[in-house]
């Protein structure tokens, strides 16, 4: 999901104008803050997509018991030719 913040920055530059300086200080810093949570949001979306990626590609090892004898060995072979 998208979100346009063009509506709120134009809000806190209004009431950055209309306040004085120590509130438009204070919005100016809200403003700076929404701008940094919306870069941190993208940054974390595309990680996730790059993991989701990541793990599409990645398959899945076959599953053997640590008990299992090496493959090739004589116990291999006996345990899986033997009758």
């Amino acid at each position: 999901m998208d979100i346009d913040l063009d509506i709120a920055f134009k809000k806190l530059r209004q009431l950055e104008l209309q306040d004085g300086d120590l509130c438009a200080v204070y919005w100016h810093e809200v403003a700076m803050l929404l701008r940094d949570a919306n870069q941190h949001r993208e940054r974390a979306l595309a990680a996730e997509e790059q993991v989701r990626r990541m793990r599409s590609r990645k398959t899945k090892p076959a599953l053997s018991s640590r008990f299992d004898p090496p493959l090739g060995s004589e116990r291999y072979l006996l345990k899986r030719f033997s009758p």
